[in-house]
């Protein structure tokens, strides 16, 4: 088994830590393919990659992920890591499952965005229209084939089920089981009565345009282009998978509880 390595060097001791799963992975019998930061992953194969850091590391090499189709083992070093397997300090144990082979794998469709030049992008888990800090009210229109709704505010968040619990969840977004294909629209801060998500099947093609305002489109809170009235883009599942691996005991509601402390008892 080869493995590669990647850390969050903006992380306190993240490279004397990556230093650590190596020795062990070594101890365990694995070939060690590279140990590098999370942004310079170089042009080498391997049959698993190690990612420490937090969410955000894991969204970094999302696209890289997809294309090579190599499954992903999330270490967790930051503060929140939904996408994360293990923490830091139970490295052997991810260690062990990942060379007995007693990992399951989840595996996560990425959103296609398609600009109307053509161009194209893609997300993990959230793609975002938002306005300026600084700035008046965006104005955005949401077509799919159930019809089209216009939404006055601070923008609007499109997320896949595996980003359901990221920034959608902090707009006040319904949290999606990751195993589910849905869409979710959830607008941040929309003027009117009602301020709730609209959840659609897999297979929709959401067309946003901007009728009024300046902004910014946001990928998985990464990369960012400025946006203007008129601009528009079309939102759908691709056919981009990201596969990462989870504990045989991983349970969507007990990651949930301990990530959230949602639907926690008192007692527990």
């Amino acid at each position: 088994m080869r493995v590669g390595i990647v850390f969050n060097p903006t992380i306190p001791g993240a490279q004397h830590e990556s230093t650590l799963l190596e020795q062990y992975l070594r101890l365990r019998g694995a070939e060690i393919a590279f140990v590098r930061p999370v942004n310079e992953i170089p042009d080498i194969g391997c049959d698993t990659l190690m990612v420490m850091g937090g969410d955000g590391s894991m969204l970094q090499v999302a696209h890289w992920l997809a294309e090579t189709g190599i499954p992903a083992l999330g270490i967790k070093q930051g503060r929140l890591g939904f996408l994360m397997a293990y923490g830091i300090d139970e490295y052997e144990v991810a260690i062990d499952a990942l060379v007995q082979g007693k990992l399951q794998k989840i595996q996560a469709n990425m959103l296609e965005v398609l600009f109307s030049n053509g161009k194209r992008r893609y997300a993990l888990n959230d793609f975002v229209l938002e306005r300026f800090s600084n700035h008046r009210t965006i104005e955005v229109e949401v077509q799919t084939n159930e019809g089209d709704l216009v939404f006055l505010g601070d923008g609007v968040v499109v997320s896949s089920p595996i980003g359901s619990t990221a920034y959608n969840l902090a707009a006040g977004g319904a949290v999606v089981c990751p195993t589910l294909k849905i869409i979710q629209i959830t607008p941040l801060n929309p003027h009117g009565v009602m301020r709730t998500s609209v959840l659609l099947p897999g297979d929709s093609s959401i067309s946003l345009r901007v009728l009024r305002g300046t902004g910014k489109a946001v990928f998985d809170g990464i990369s960012a282009v400025e946006i203007r009235e008129g601009f528009s883009a079309r939102v759908r599942f691709s056919s981009k998978v990201v596969t990462l691996l989870k504990s045989e005991k991983h349970r969507f509601f007990e990651v949930l509880k301990a990530k959230f402390s949602f639907g926690k008892s008192r007692m527990d």
